[in-house]
């Protein structure tokens, strides 16, 4: 039996160290991923788009 993709929809974090100010991060915490791992499940993170016409399908 094949194993459920389940998507999880990311957020965006804007970098506000002295490193790299105004750097913006796609990103998913750990424990969504892992959750879905132990559920049997393979996660698959959906990034934040702005233009929504890359994604036909919606």
């Amino acid at each position: 039996m094949k194993k459920p993709v389940i998507g999880i929809i990311g957020n965006i974090l804007f970098e506000k160290s002295e490193d790299m100010p105004g750097l913006e991060r796609n990103y998913v915490n750990r424990d969504y991923t892992k959750a879905i791992e132990k559920a049997g499940g393979v996660p698959v993170i959906l990034p934040v788009v702005e233009n929504l016409s890359l994604a036909p399908f919606l």
